[in-house]
């Protein structure tokens, strides 16, 4: 792997439960993109894409714009 291509997951939601959770991961799946729940050890349930690098990581992250939402950098 080129260390000089970024390589990483966008956060698309942050949510209590996992039931509040679901209706953006299945949207999501719905259009395509391979997101996934991630439960962190404080309960924080999170709507992750990815991993995504280059090209593919911009669009991602300009598509989820311009659907209303505020995706940010994982790594």
């Amino acid at each position: 792997t080129d260390p000089k291509i970024e390589t990483a997951y966008l956060q698309v939601g942050s949510f209590r439960n996992a039931a509040s959770a679901s209706p953006l991961l299945i949207n999501l799946r719905k259009a395509g993109y391979s997101a996934r729940l991630r439960v962190s050890a404080n309960g924080i349930t999170r709507v992750i894409i990815g991993p995504l690098t280059g090209t593919p990581l911009e669009l991602a992250r300009n598509d989820l714009r311009a659907r209303g939402l505020q995706p940010f950098t994982i790594r």
